[in-house]
């Protein structure tokens, strides 16, 4: 993920391009899937995550560190565009895993909670 901050400069009145970080980001399973099905490089996106740091020695015996972002939610940014939503049928009777969505199976806010 890129990340590039565009602050305003009064002094030539033009939006100028700040200092541009480039963030590793992981998604599993079924979120790397939907990422892959619908986010394209050049993407707006919003994500939320935790930022993780990875240690390890590599074959000269160099210890090496990496940070990355292990993505629990991303979703295209609206904020300059619109998007059509195409929920995934689910594969463990509710989507998503979330118990309050309705689905096939009639599970919906209306019900019993799960706990």
């Amino acid at each position: 993920m890129v990340v590039t901050p565009r602050p305003f400069d009064r002094t030539a009145n033009t939006w100028k391009d700040g200092t541009i970080a480039f963030h590793r980001c992981a998604a599993w399973r079924t979120l790397a899937e939907h990422v892959a099905d619908s986010l394209k490089k050049g993407s707006r996106v919003v994500a939320s995550g935790r930022m993780r740091q990875h240690d390890w020695t590599n074959e000269q015996g160099e210890k090496r560190s990496m940070l990355a972002v292990e993505v629990d939610e991303i979703g295209a940014s609206i904020r300059f565009t619109t998007v059509n939503i195409n929920a995934k049928p689910a594969t463990n009777g509710a989507a998503g895993g979330d118990p309050w969505v309705k689905t096939s199976t009639g599970v919906s806010a209306d019900a019993e909670p799960p706990f």
